[in-house]
């Protein structure tokens, strides 16, 4: 939020859209940086917890797969990326980047969710059975694990893709709209 902001909000962007043909696909490019700094966290955090889970957790982590570890991963960057796709989108919308870290935030400490739990509620009182979390990027984050990826699979990769698809096309067209200062 904040790089994708500091853009829009200290005029960097002026200079950039200004020379292309599709004003849009600067946001394509800050979705793809934003992209490359989650990997690259995803593998600092990663480099650091396997010598510290290997040390206190030795005798669970020897019964799973490398592979399925890989696995992992690579379903939350894809999660992951999709959660950059919808704060790109509000930081687009809003030219905020302070809103658009708070809903970064939001979606870090998981406050998400409690609106899941609620709306999963109201939905049932519907007679709806839907679980909301089942159908949100940080909420499937939450389902992965190494022992049991099979059943999230499918699910892992298809709602990040529709939400980076989605979130990426209206972020698009806000900036093609928008008088770029």
């Amino acid at each position: 939020a904040s790089f994708v902001g500091a853009e829009q909000s200290c005029g960097y962007v002026k200079n950039i859209a200004g020379q292309l043909s599709n004003r849009g696909m600067t946001v394509v490019s800050k979705f793809i940086v934003t992209c490359i700094i989650q990997l690259m966290v995803l593998l600092i955090y990663t480099i650091i917890c396997i010598p510290c889970a290997t040390m206190f957790f030795s005798s669970y982590i020897n019964s799973y797969s490398i592979v399925a570890l890989v696995e992992g991963l690579l379903l939350r960057f894809l999660l992951f990326c999709a959660i950059d796709a919808i704060v790109i989108f509000f930081c687009t919308l809003t030219k905020s980047h302070a809103i658009a870290m708070v809903i970064g935030a939001i979606f870090g400490i998981g406050v998400t969710s409690l609106v899941y739990l609620a709306a999963t509620s109201l939905l049932g009182m519907l007679k709806i059975t839907v679980n909301v979390s089942h159908l949100m990027p940080d909420g499937i984050n939450g389902l992965i694990s190494v022992s049991n990826l099979g059943n999230v699979w499918i699910k892992a990769i298809i709602v990040p893709v529709v939400f980076i698809v989605g979130f990426l096309i209206g972020a698009i067209l806000l900036f093609k709209k928008r008088d770029v200062k």
